[in-house]
């Protein structure tokens, strides 16, 4: 086995040292300074990496990468890593970290990891600087909110730590698809409220996340806490419109909170095009739905979204042509939505197009122009009598 590692090594060795013979002098010393033995490096920092988690020879490791190569910057990072994580070496961690910041100083996941150290060792406010910095380089970086919020409670500076949580919460709600992520909303959010129990952008953002985890009811209860604090919070009335319509039998109680979104705000596109769609799906009141849509669409004509419920209030009446119309221009307006929506309303039209709307056969053409000319000589005649 030691045989085979040292040949390993070897070869990459050799490789190396062919690159270098073709470079001139000058590049050569460059390239010695700036990547040391980066093979030999390589080879250590991978053998650290397939290891076990709790292994602590990884440290070994990752150290004997370093002495082959000195600015390794990932070999530091992870060597700090797993300082923190395995022995609670946070100053050692530290330590690594500053070192992978030195080599490379756009490195956000050294900021944010020297950050979680900095908070260990109760540096709080050096803490705050790490994740700030995070945030500088990865604005979307979520958990940097998260942390940061939470030092600003130990700090007692809750305005401004009610700002990051809120911050963490939308980011999360928007760009997420996993259960454990919800929760951690869901955790947030709570945590915000404590702090700020009329805050009602959390309150929201919570029940959008047990919206997510189908907690349609828990949804609507913090809708309705949002509600309360501020009346007119359009959002939230379409929000619970939107948890309603998922929950069977609630379709009068969607739409009277997509109507008052629409009290609210009178130019919510979305209002109108889901209220449109509800009064077809669930009331048959068809010219009303078709009116909403028509409604949403002149609002905001780029609204694929209205365009969608449309089409899906057309396939309803059975204007496919129409409905397959609005779905195309959906598409055209957002290429990127995949949604299943989208799929199931497309898979209604090819049999239903060809079956309403197949060519005339000959005898059925023939027939058709026979009543056209009747229907001028009646008109003819009709005229000439007058």
């Amino acid at each position: 086995m030691e045989e085979n590692k040292t040949n390993l090594i070897q070869l990459g060795r050799n490789s190396l040292e062919r690159a270098k013979n073709s470079l001139t002098i000058t590049q050569k010393l460059l390239l010695e300074k700036s990547t040391g033995d980066r093979v030999s490096a390589e080879y250590y920092f991978k053998i650290a990496q397939n290891k076990p988690a709790q292994d602590l020879t990884r440290i070994e490791d990752y150290t004997k990468a370093i002495e082959y190569d000195f600015n390794y910057d990932l070999a530091y990072k992870s060597r700090g890593i797993a300082k923190a994580e395995l022995l609670k070496d946070y100053h050692g961690a530290i330590a690594d970290f500053s070192k992978t910041l030195d080599i490379n100083p756009d490195n956000w996941e050294a900021y944010f990891a020297r950050g979680l150290a900095k908070q260990n060792i109760r540096d709080l406010e050096q803490a705050i600087a790490d994740f700030t910095k995070t945030l500088e380089i990865k604005p979307n970086y979520w958990k940097a909110y998260r942390f940061r919020a939470n030092i600003k409670v130990r700090l007692k500076d809750y305005q401004s730590a009610i700002l990051d949580y809120f911050q963490a919460l939308v980011l999360l709600n928007h760009g997420t698809e996993h259960l454990s992520d919800y929760m951690e909303i869901i955790k947030n959010a709570t945590v915000a409220i404590e702090i700020n129990p009329n805050g009602l952008y959390a309150y929201n953002e919570r029940g959008l996340a047990k919206a997510n985890l189908k907690n349609y009811e828990g949804a609507i209860e913090d809708y309705k806490e949002a509600i309360r604090i501020n009346p007119m919070y359009a959002i939230a009335h379409y929000n619970s419109g939107v948890a309603n319509e998922k929950m069977m039998g609630h379709s009068k109680e969607a739409i009277l909170d997509y109507t008052a979104a629409i009290t609210a705000d009178p130019n919510f596109s979305n209002a109108y095009a889901n209220r449109g769609y509800v009064m077809a799906n669930e009331r048959n009141d068809f010219i009303m739905a078709i009116d909403d849509c028509n409604k949403a669409i002149e609002i905001d004509p780029k609204n694929s979204r209205a365009y969608i419920k449309r089409s899906a209030v057309r396939i309803i009446i059975d204007d496919y042509v129409g409905a397959k119309a609005d779905l195309k221009k959906a598409i055209e307006l957002d290429p990127n939505n995949n949604s299943d929506e989208i799929s199931n309303l497309w898979s209604s039209f090819p049999t239903k197009i060809e079956d309403q709307y197949s060519p005339p056969t000959d005898e059925e053409r023939e027939e058709q122009e026979k009543f056209l000319d009747s229907f001028i000589d009646d008109l003819n005649n009709s005229e000439n009598a007058d």
